[in-house]
């Protein structure tokens, strides 16, 4: 009688604590997983934020270094002068070692007097371009630009003048930004993967899929529109070339105002989910013992 209401009794107890253990293990797996979705969600929205402060800053730094090389006494002489030798030996003195890509240097009419990165190219006539129209107008501009041998960059325009305060020309530095090095840099700031986007095709990307790195891939139709065709931003969960990711993304607004590209941040679920799962084993293993 008396081993039989023990033995009952351990039944119960051990019943009672798996019951106890599985309702504490479900709760702790559904924190962890809120928690977690919760905060890959705020790391892409903070990566795609922060992404787009990284091109804001390049975009700042050539209208600066725009301006400085346009008030150069050396620089306002060569424009002048409209030498094109004159002008590219001066350039080529104050831009050694510069973290500067392109340099054009254009007269007061729009034609190309020098291109620092292009000797041989020039002659031609680019006032109708934007950052050249504005700057020709008197105004210093910075824009991210799409163009046919550097895909992304942040480029800049400042009007140079005479001695009498006349706009004779531009100087229009730029800096590529469809180089990897941005998106690599942005993955370390924020933590989250970030993908530059021309149009709707992936330009630099930290998405790999077997160690190569996923360029020239295209982005999802729906998403697409809603960024690019509507310039709106999409924040929510995503799939990726087959893998799941919370994400964000943004467009990014060329010289006339309108979106020329995409800005990506986003979140493996499988990483944010491995973290929400190896707390939950630690868990599971204390409410055990």
């Amino acid at each position: 009688m008396f081993n039989s209401i023990r033995a009952k009794l351990i039944v119960f107890v051990s019943v009672l604590l798996i019951v106890v253990a599985s309702a504490t293990m479900g709760a702790v797996l559904y924190f962890f997983t809120d928690y977690s979705d919760t905060s890959a969600k705020e790391q892409a929205r903070s990566g795609v934020e922060g992404l787009h402060n990284l091109l804001e800053d390049a975009k700042q730094e050539m209208k600066d270094k725009a301006i400085m090389l346009a008030a150069n006494p050396d620089v306002v002489r060569a424009v002048e002068a409209r030498d094109t030798a004159q002008v590219l030996a001066v350039m080529n003195r104050i831009l050694k070692d510069a973290p500067i890509d392109s340099v054009m240097i254009v007269d007061g009419a729009g034609r190309v007097i020098a291109r620092v990165h292009e000797p041989a190219k020039h002659g031609d006539n680019v006032a109708n371009q934007k950052g050249v129209s504005e700057a020709l107008k008197g105004n210093a501009t910075a824009a991210i630009e799409p163009g046919a041998t550097v895909k992304l960059s942040a480029k800049a325009g400042a009007p140079v003048r005479n001695a009498q305060g006349q706009v004779i020309g531009v100087i229009s530095p730029g800096v590529t930004l469809s180089r990897n090095e941005t998106v690599d840099n942005a993955k370390k700031l924020f933590k989250v993967d970030t993908t530059l986007f021309l149009g709707d095709v992936r330009e630099s990307t930290t998405v790999m899929v077997n160690g190569q790195r996923q360029v020239g891939t295209k982005l999802d139709s729906k998403i697409a529109d809603v960024v690019l065709n509507q310039g709106k931003r999409f924040d929510g969960e995503a799939t990726i070339l087959g893998m799941s990711y919370l994400t964000s993304y943004e467009p990014i607004v060329g010289p006339e105002g309108k979106p020329i590209g995409v800005l990506f941040a986003g979140k493996s679920l499988a990483e944010a989910h491995a973290a929400r799962n190896k707390m939950g084993m630690a868990v599971g293993v204390a409410t055990l013992l």
